[in-house]
């Protein structure tokens, strides 16, 4: 009978043991995966911000040409 309990309490050792392990690696797989969405939030902002910037600029070009356009055709150029 005391060898059944000493083998018992081992196999519960060891199976704590896994789960400590199996913890661990799931932390670290989480943190990851938090690393991983991090930087892809930081790529999403920079394509995001570098894309209305350029709106902006070809906004802003057509804008100076129509003003270029209805100043010509008031001076009569």
């Amino acid at each position: 009978m005391p060898d059944q309990i000493l083998d018992e309490l081992r196999a519960l050792r060891n199976e704590m043991r896994r789960l400590a392990e199996n913890q661990m690696l799931t932390s670290r797989a989480v943190n990851n995966v938090r690393d991983s969405l991090n930087s892809l939030r930081d790529d999403l902002e920079l394509m995001i911000r570098t894309e209305i910037g350029g709106l902006f600029a070809h906004l802003e070009t057509r804008l100076e040409q129509r003003i270029d356009e209805a100043v010509a055709k008031r001076t009569g150029n």
